[in-house]
């Protein structure tokens, strides 16, 4: 919009000279009001995105801020380095994703109430052994010592609470290995997913790049061109068009490639502080 603004002074005054046509000012001042829109849209899109992102970002005593523009980074940090080995992710998956390690706690219960319940249905045998010595002075004194030896055998003849309890353990083990089975598959799916979506989206910024810098190469021809008499404004504002709209789309490109991130990382089940 800034470009429009400042050439169309220029342009007035070749109009005024003759060196070019009137429609050219009444295109630039086209492109002006078009650039004018483009802009209220995009600001108002920046407000959305503060707006929303208040909800998470608060202050002290936990009242939500709204970001400001000053507070905007220049650019996009470093391109995220990925390891993209899928065995090693997996391995590193295993040891930090959550719902594996409820479904292994909740296995663990499950197998000690199973045990306890076959234990439940088990015979007890209880061995007693138990001994006296006599050490009275008195005349009524047995003046022996005397041992006995117990064995009590305790056949439980009610075993079906048990056996049912056992019966349901045994079939919550089983649909726990199932589920575990279930989540390690999508757990694995997850990773190849992220895995190939860092790889696209590596490989769409690189391309968007070179488009780039091609459409401001090509921009910056036919400004040249229109200087020398041998183009005009419309061809001039195409270029610039798409020059900027190769930009926003560096900038969703990067943005892509940093969600990627994100969702490898959560993959992972890794933890991430975000400063």
């Amino acid at each position: 919009m800034k470009i429009a603004e400042e050439r169309n002074a220029g342009i007035l005054e070749r109009v005024a000279a003759g060196d070019i046509p009137q429609f050219e000012a009444l295109d630039n001042q086209r492109a002006i009001i078009e650039r004018q829109e483009r802009r209220v849209t995009a600001q108002r899109m920046l407000e959305q995105s503060a707006i929303q992102l208040s909800l998470y970002w608060r202050d002290e005593k936990g009242e939500p801020q709204m970001p400001t523009t000053e507070q905007l980074p220049k650019d996009f940090p470093k391109e995220p380095v990925v390891d993209a080995d899928y065995h090693k992710a997996w391995v590193d998956a295993q040891a930090q994703r959550p719902e594996l390690k409820r479904l292994d706690v909740q296995a663990e219960q499950t197998e000690t109430e199973l045990e306890l319940q076959k234990n439940q249905q088990a015979p007890a045998i209880d061995l007693s052994v138990v001994g006296s010595v006599d050490n009275g002075k008195g005349k009524t004194g047995l003046n022996r010592d005397e041992l006995y030896v117990g064995l009590n055998f305790d056949f439980p003849l009610q075993q079906r609470a048990a056996k049912g309890k056992a019966q349901a353990a045994a079939a919550n083990l089983r649909r726990l290995k199932l589920e575990t089975n279930l989540t390690e598959n999508r757990i694995a799916a997850d990773i190849k997913d992220a895995l190939s979506r860092l790889a696209a989206a590596r490989q769409r910024l690189s391309l968007i790049k070179e488009q780039q810098k091609t459409a401001e190469e090509l921009e910056n021809g036919e400004k040249e061109r229109f200087d020398l008499g041998a183009s005009n404004i419309l061809f001039v504002n195409m270029r610039e068009l798409a020059s900027g709209d190769a930009a926003i789309m560096a900038i969703e490109a990067s943005s892509n490639l940093f969600k990627a991130h994100a969702d490898y990382l959560a993959a992972l089940g890794t933890h991430v502080v975000v400063k």
